[in-house]
Order: C-alpha cells, then structure tokens, then sequence
C-alpha cells in the first residue's frame, strides 16, 4: 500500500512499455476444477486494471510515523475481483507464473490460506497504526550488545537484532497489560519468517533471479523468558540458531520447500510474524511516477502481533518498523521500545 504524491498523467503510458517487455504479467492464472496444474495463459486482448485512489483523507496524516486510525488507510486500499467461473476452470486475479510447479500446487491447495476469493476486511478494527525508526547506529547498538554478550552466537544481522528487540517488547507489552489479560511464564512464542535460500542451493540461483526462493524459519521461547531482563539476548539467539539451523545445518534446503502447511500449525498459537526484509529497499522503487512517501503493509491489521519491517526513506541505513495494535498496547509498545533504546545505548 504505497502512499505516492505526484500526477498520475504519464501512468497508463508507462504500465503499458513494462508489459510489453513480459506479456504473461497481463495474463490470468488458469486453475482447471478437476485435473491437473495452473497454467498462466495471456490472449491477445488481456490487460491489467490500473487503479488511481483519489481520497479525501488527510495525506500528511496518513504518511507520518505517529499513531493513526487503522480503518483510514482502507480508503486507500483497491479490492480485488473475483475469480472468474468457468464450467471447468476458474481464472485466479493473481500472478506467480515461475512458482506453480506440481509439488508447489499441491502443497498451497491443501494450505489453510488457499481461498479463490478474497475476503474484505471487517471493520472496525479498534487498532492504531504508527511506525518506529531504527537508525543505523541503533542497529548496530544492537548488534554489539548481542555480540558482546553472545560471542559464540554464529548468525548477528540487521534482521535477527530488529525482529529479536520487536518481539521482545511485545512480550514485555504483554506482562505490563496483565490486568487485562493474564499470560502464562510458561506459554510458548513463536517468530516464523521466511529467509532467502538462492545461494545455498547447488548450483546457487544468482542475486538477479526473479521469483520466490525462500524456506520457512521457526524461532521459539516462551512468555517468562522473553519479559524479562534477558529477553533481547535470549529472542536474539534463539531467531540466530533457527537461521543457522535451518539453512546451513545438516537438513536439506528442499525438505523444507512444505513451509506453507507449517505455518498452518501456528494457527491458535501465539506468534509474531514479520512482513517484509531490512534487504527491501521499497522507497528506492520508482516505475516512472516518482517514489513513495510512505509503505504500509494493510494486512497487519488483521492480525494480533504481526509486524512489518523495511529500509528508512528518512534515514540512510535506517530501517522502518510497522505495527498495528489496539490504542492502550501502543501506548505500551512506545514506551518500551523507546526506554529499551536508550538503555541499550549506554551499553
């Protein structure tokens, strides 16, 4: 969901060169209702819908970093159609033409996820959205403090310092709002993420392949562990084994390709997952109508601790955080986050 302020004269001129260049990105998903795999299939005549979303809400509001109502944003949020029915096939509004291989296919229809329509969302959503900025010498305050205290710790990145420090003040949100809710020391937690596996495939794919190629990484704890004083290493190590485990330990890459029947497990437990990567640089994408002013991941909405996470527009090496929570767990959320900062930065 990218905000963009500029005119919009030049767009249909400029969608219409980029499918010139790859026609099946104008052509539909074929799903046959009784055998066989989906077909990606462009016909003369195909076309891809452009939507324009001219609303009326405040756009300074809408692209700053303090708290705002999650139900505005929908004004800004196109709906997909419908499947189109056919009396033995549907036709998908959906590209993916590289990843449907049979194995693949069989794996996302038995996926709880798998749905031929898409749902609207249900509103309210009683949630607050405000998006928190690590610079990069936060970052790397982070990574000395788990260096210095995990110096056997193998895997230290961007991304497994930023979603360990995330996670863990969810869970100290979580104690500090005990008399709402009561939250078990022992209950487990999950972060599972997927991770880039191009170079630990043999041959390894190149940096420019231009499809999916990721494996499914599971960090656990528990609730007691993660609030306390400790938490930030123990959510740190416990994201850096999952990745070390998983993609250079003795398990093979390709056992792993069943991750969407995996993250089906989780559902009815309690998990944070993380949208996005420190590697996306989305404000550097620009198709010809200028860059985005603000990125927002509509999805977080519907989920409880879900979080989004890409590169700074305002920072060089500054990363940015997206959560959507109900107004009193922001509040929270804030506070805990901004006082876990300065208190690492004393390290």
């Amino acid at each position: 969901m990218p905000f963009l302020g500029y005119r919009c004269s030049k767009s249909q001129e400029i969608s219409c060169r980029t499918l010139t260049h790859f026609l099946p990105l104008a052509g539909n998903i074929i799903v046959p209702l009784d055998f066989g795999m989906p077909v990606s299939r462009y016909v003369s005549g195909d076309s891809v819908s452009l939507t324009i979303v001219q609303c009326d809400r405040d756009y300074q509001y809408l692209t700053g970093n303090h708290q705002r109502v999650a139900d505005e944003f929908y004004a800004c949020v196109p709906q997909l159609p419908p499947a189109s029915r056919f009396p033995d096939s549907f036709v998908l509004p959906a590209m993916d033409p590289g990843g449907l291989d049979s194995t693949a296919w069989n794996i996302v229809t038995k996926s709880r996820f798998f749905s031929v329509d898409p749902q609207p969302p249900t509103f309210p959503f009683n949630k607050v959205r405000a998006t928190f900025i690590l610079t990069k010498s936060q970052v790397q305050n982070l990574k000395n403090y788990v260096s210095a205290n995990k110096p056997n710790l193998r895997h230290i990145s961007s991304f497994s310092v930023i979603s360990a420090y995330v996670w863990t003040c969810s869970e100290k949100c979580l104690a500090a709002a005990a008399g709402r809710q009561e939250t078990k020391d022992d209950e487990p937690v999950y972060l599972p993420f997927a991770a880039d596996c191009r170079e630990r495939l043999s041959p390894a794919l190149p940096s420019t392949y231009f499809a999916n190629c990721v494996v499914f990484v599971i960090a656990e704890s528990t609730h007691g562990l993660l609030k306390g004083d400790e938490g930030f290493l123990i959510a740190a190590e416990s994201i850096g084994e999952a990745i070390t485990e998983t993609l250079y330990g003795k398990k093979e890459i390709l056992d792993s390709a069943g991750w969407p029947l995996d993250f089906g497990e989780f559902f009815g437990r309690r998990y944070i997952g993380v949208a996005g990567s420190p590697k996306f640089d989305v404000y550097e994408a620009d198709f010809g109508w200028g860059r985005p002013k603000r990125y927002e991941f509509a999805h977080l909405d519907s989920e409880r601790y879900s979080i989004s996470l890409c590169k700074s527009r305002e920072f060089e090496g500054g990363f940015e955080i997206g959560l959507s929570r109900m107004k009193i767990d922001m509040d929270v959320f804030e506070a805990v986050f901004n006082e876990g900062l300065q208190m690492i930065g004393k390290f």
